[in-house]
């Protein structure tokens, strides 16, 4: 599996996402959910219309997925995977995507996959969430859950053997808050990478 990790929207390494579509094609799901939280259905859309747009100048034909159609009925989802090469994940809330990843399965296929011509794409949340862990991740996003009465899961896909610290002396909103949560990695020893808006990263799994 291909994994391309930003901090913001694409980033600045654009050329490997138009080099992935010309030997892969271009199909790609956009994921949205961990903003499920957000009231303002209004904005939401618009939210989800920019990310396409961004995706659709790359050169991604682009199509919706929304995990909450297939929670409890994984194997509609993997059906509807197995079409597609590549899916890009937005940021919003690290707890809120997390659960919607494991009430759909979303996470045992990802942790399954072994396919290198599979690409994972995302920023801020959509990234933080395949680190082994989400602990930590809990000083810069509210730990809820606005499905069910299910606990707070606070295990990664743990496809990422460290942390990601997004939005890392950016011009955002959370930027201080992330300095917080380097700053417990920090102490607690623990592995991370910083990411600037405007920065992005590629690895190969």
């Amino acid at each position: 599996m291909k994994l391309y990790i930003a901090s913001m929207f694409l980033g600045d390494n654009t050329n490997t996402l138009k080099d992935w579509i010309k030997t892969h094609g271009n199909r790609i799901l956009l994921v949205c959910n961990a903003r499920d939280h957000k009231t303002d259905r209004n904005s939401e859309e618009l939210f989800n219309e920019k990310n396409k747009n961004i995706l659709e100048e790359v050169g991604f034909k682009v199509d919706y997925l929304d995990l909450t159609k297939y929670f409890n009925d994984k194997d509609s989802l993997y059906k509807l995977l197995d079409d597609y090469k590549a899916v890009f994940v937005t940021g919003g809330n690290v707890f809120v995507l997390r659960k919607a990843y494991e009430l759909s399965g979303f996470d045992e296929y990802l942790i399954n996959n072994k396919n290198k011509d599979f690409l994972y794409g995302g920023y801020s949340a959509g990234v933080c969430i395949l680190s082994n862990t989400l602990k930590g991740y809990d000083l810069v996003d509210p730990m809820i859950n606005p499905y069910d009465n299910s606990p707070i899961n606070t295990s990664g896909v743990g496809l990422l053997d460290f942390m990601v610290c997004p939005h890392f002396k950016s011009l955002h909103k959370e930027t201080d808050l992330v300095d917080n949560m380097v700053d417990y990695f920090d102490k607690k020893n623990i592995k991370y990478i910083t990411l600037r808006d405007g920065e992005s990263l590629d690895k190969e799994l």
